[in-house]
C-alpha cells in the first residue's frame, strides 16, 4: 500500500496520545439525540430578553434577531462533549456553542447554546458594549428605568452593578453573594453593570448585560453525559462479545504509517479551517496553526537592539507569533513560523522563517518584502485575526550557514490564523490532539519504535487476539487490528504497512 500522510502539519509521537491513567482505553462516537424539550419559564411582568434574544431559541433563530442590530457574518464555535467511562471514551459529534456578533469594536453580544439533547437552544446571552462621546452615552437614571420595566425591581443592587433572580417559587431579594453564585431555587439570573465614564457620572460609558437559564444549562450537561456513558456501557457489552479471528498474529514486523482516509479527521479541522494556512511557491505545504503568542494594544517600549520589535511602542499596534507544522523547501523540511505586526485595519507586515526540523544547516526567512497580495488585520474569536490574501514574500538566506536561495525565490501565503487571546493555543486541545501519531517500526516480538523528528522513541507491545496493547512511560492504549491488518488507532489514525 502506498503511504501518503494524513493531515496538514508534522507527525507527532504516539504517546501523546496515550492516557495519563494506567489502563486502556477505547474510543467510540456517539451521536447526541434531542430527548429533552426545554420549556423556558414565564414571569409575569417580565420580558426576559436582550435585544430581543431570548432563552429558548434556535440557533437560527438567535441570528435572525441578532443580525438586525449587528449586521456582519457571525462567528460560530463548535465543541463537543465526551466522558471516559470505565476505559471507554466516549465523545459526541461536534454542535454550536457559541455565536458572537460584533458590530465595530465598541459593541458585541455572544449567545451561548446548550448541546442537542435539549434542541441547541439558547440558555445564555451576554453583551458588552462601549458608548463613546457624551452625545451618545445614555443617563444611568434611564436605562436603569428601562430593565425595570423589563425585569422588575432588581433582586439586589451594589454600585452600578445590578441582579435579577428569578425562581421556581418566590425568592427573597437575595444578598451579594447568592446573586453572584446562584441558589439551588435559582432558574434564571440577569445581571446589568452600568458603568460611568470619567467625565460625567450620570450617564453610561460602559454597558455589561448577562443573562443565563442555569436550570436548562446544567440539565442539558447532565442528560448529554448520561447518553454518553450510555453508549459508552453499551460499547463494553460489544466488545465483550467480539470473536477473536482464528488465525490472529503473534507478532508484527515493518513499519506501519499514517493513511489518508481519516474522513472525522478532515470533517474537524475543515470546521476550523479558518486557523490553516496554504503555503505554495517556493515553500510548499498545508500547515494548521499550533501555537501563537499575541500582543493587542501594547504600549510598552521595545527592547534595545530589536527593530523588529520597535512597534510595541506605538498604542493599538497588533503582533502575532504563529508556530505551524513542517513545511517542505528544496526536497527539505522546515519548521516554519509566521510574524505579522500592524495597525488595523492597514496592510501589516510579515516576517517568514523557516528552521531546519533536522537542526542540520541555516535558516530561511522573509525581508518583509510584501511582494503581492495583502495581510489585513480582522477580529475572530474576541482576538485580532490576520488574514492573508494571497500575501506573497521573498526569502533570503538567514546568516552565513543559511542554504542558498535563488533571486526569485517567493512563499505565498493564504488563509487566517488567530489566536484565542495571549500565549494561548489557537484550537481546543481535543482537536489539537487528533494530529496524526507518527510511524511504528515494529523491531521484534516485544519492541515498537515510535518514528517522530526528534529521533525514536521505544515502547513494548503485545498482541491479544485481535488487538495489539502499546506501553510506554505515559500509559499503555489498545490498537485494534482491522480486517486489512492495518492499525486502527486513537483519534481515528488508521496505520498501515508500508
Amino acid at each position: 500500500m502506498k503511504a501518503t500522510h494524513v493531515g496538514p502539519i508534522g507527525l507527532i509521537a504516539l504517546t501523546a496520545l496515550m492516557p495519563s491513567a494506567k489502563a486502556e482505553q477505547h474510543q467510540v462516537s456517539v451521536t447526541l439525540v434531542q430527548t429533552v424539550k426545554p420549556t423556558p419559564h414565564a414571569y409575569p411582568g417580565v420580558t426576559a430578553d436582550i435585544l430581543g434574544i431570548r432563552i429558548g431559541m434556535t440557533v437560527a433563530q438567535a441570528e435572525a434577531i441578532a443580525a438586525k442590530t449587528y449586521p456582519g457574518k457571525p462567528r460560530e464555535i463548535r465543541t463537543f462533549l465526551s466522558v471516559n467511562h470505565d476505559g471507554i471514551f466516549a465523545k459526541s459529534q461536534s454542535f454550536i456553542s457559541q455565536v458572537a456578533f460584533q458590530n465595530g469594536t465598541r459593541d458585541s453580544v455572544t449567545v451561548y447554546f446548550s448541546n442537542p439533547t435539549t434542541g441547541n437552544v439558547v440558555y445564555g446571552i451576554y453583551r458588552g458594549a462601549i458608548f463613546e462621546g457624551a452625545m451618545k452615552q445614555p443617563l444611568i437614571t434611564a436605562v436603569m428605568s428601562d430593565l425595570i420595566k423589563k425585569y422588575g425591581p432588581a433582586s439586589s443592587t451594589f454600585g452600578y452593578e445590578h441582579w435579577w433572580q428569578f425562581g421556581e417559587q418566590p425568592l427573597n431579594p437575595c444578598n451579594l453573594q447568592l446573586c453572584r453564585r446562584p441558589g439551588k431555587n435559582v432558574v434564571m439570573g440577569i445581571y446589568a453593570q452600568l458603568n460611568p465614564g470619567a467625565g460625567d457620572h450620570t450617564k453610561v460609558m460602559f454597558l455589561t448585560m448577562r443573562m443565563n437559564d442555569y436550570q436548562l444549562r446544567s440539565e442539558s450537561a447532565a442528560v448529554g453525559n448520561s447518553q454518553l456513558v450510555t453508549a459508552a456501557e453499551a460499547e463494553k457489552v460489544t466488545l465483550a462479545k467480539q470473536v477473536v479471528p482464528a488465525q490472529a498474529p503473534t507478532a508484527l514486523t515493518g513499519i506501519y504509517v499514517p493513511i489518508a482516509d481519516t474522513t472525522p479527521l478532515v470533517s474537524e479541522l475543515k470546521e476550523n479551517a479558518d486557523n490553516i494556512l496554504d503555503i505554495a511557491g517556493a515553500v510548499t505545504g498545508r500547515a494548521l496553526v499550533l501555537e501563537c503568542i499575541g500582543h493587542v494594544g501594547a504600549t510598552t517600549s521595545a527592547r534595545a537592539g530589536s527593530p523588529i520589535l520597535s512597534f510595541y511602542a506605538l498604542p493599538k499596534d497588533v503582533f502575532q507569533k504563529y508556530g505551524l507544522g513542517p513545511v517542505t523547501y528544496n526536497g527539505k523540511k522546515y519548521d516554519m513560523s509566521i510574524q505579522a505586526y500592524g495597525k488595523p485595519p492597514s496592510t501589516t507586515n510579515v516576517d517568514v522563517r523557516l528552521d531546519p526540523v533536522d537542526g542540520k544547516g541555516g535558516s530561511i526567512s522573509s525581508d518583509n518584502t510584501l511582494v503581492g497580495g495583502s495581510v489585513a488585520i480582522a477580529t475572530a474569536e474576541g482576538a485580532e485575526a490576520f488574514t492573508f490574501d494571497h500575501a506573497v514574500l521573498k526569502l533570503k538566506r538567514s546568516g552565513a550557514h543559511g542554504p542558498s536561495v535563488p533571486p526569485n525565490a517567493t512563499v505565498t501565503v493564504t488563509g487566517k490564523a488567530y489566536c484565542n487571546g495571549s500565549h494561548k493555543a489557537p484550537l481546543p486541545q481535543a482537536l489539537r490532539d487528533k494530529v496524526p501519531a507518527g510511524s511504528l517500526r515494529f523491531v521484534s516480538g516485544t519492541q515498537v519504535n515510535v518514528l517522530a523528528r526528534e529521533g525514536e522513541e521505544p515502547l513494548t507491545y503485545k498482541i491479544n487476539g485481535n488487538h495489539v496493547q502499546l506501553t510506554g512511560p505515559h500509559g499503555s492504549v489498545s490498537i485494534a487490528i482491522d480486517s486489512h491488518g492495518c492499525l486502527d488507532a486513537p483519534e481515528h489514525t488508521i496505520l498501515c504497512k508500508k
